[in-house]
């Protein structure tokens, strides 16, 4: 990984030892089996993802980061941009070939910045792996999630003009 460190990872395929096939169907199928239970509000949960509460549920449980997590997060996201800073100002050489190359310091910087992209990316797939595991574990059958685009929801909008050309 660009932080400096590595992974190993292993796959394997499990048969199963009665032999019976995992049918796949789709939500239409699944639609007709659930309509006619009398007990859908126990066994359905609906999740809406968010900007500010990464999840809320139909029964009003809430996933959402630790304070220890959110501010060390924020502490995270301000030396990664600190270290993008510096790393613009470092100093490319050129070697004989003429191509230009990355001072030690640099590349140190640039190891710090993606420990930093890292340590949030892992405390997000942390909470992910937290919450789904919470979820699987209830008493649930069904998981309905609201398909949003949370990245239209936080992108800024388009500049407009006015009726004098100012925007």
């Amino acid at each position: 990984e660009p932080n400096g460190r590595w992974f190993v990872s292993f796959s394997y395929e499990e048969s199963s030892a009665e032999g019976e096939a995992h049918i796949e169907r789709t939500a239409e199928e699944l639609l007709y089996e659930l309509q006619g239970r009398t007990d859908l509000e126990e066994v359905v949960w609906a999740g809406d993802r968010g900007v500010a509460i990464p999840l809320m549920g139909s029964d009003g449980s809430r996933f959402e980061f630790t304070d220890i997590q959110k501010a060390r997060m924020v502490r995270a996201e301000q030396r990664m941009r600190r270290y993008q800073r510096r790393m613009a100002r470092c100093a490319k050489t050129e070697d004989a070939d003429g191509k230009k190359r990355a001072s030690r310091g640099y590349l140190k910087l640039k190891k710090r910045a993606a420990s930093q992209s890292a340590y949030c990316n892992n405390v997000r797939q942390d909470f992910a792996h937290k919450a789904s595991h919470a979820l699987v574990e209830s008493e649930h059958q069904v998981f309905a999630f609201e398909g949003l685009n949370i990245k239209n929801m936080t992108a800024a909008p388009a500049p407009k003009q006015d009726a004098v050309g100012r925007w």
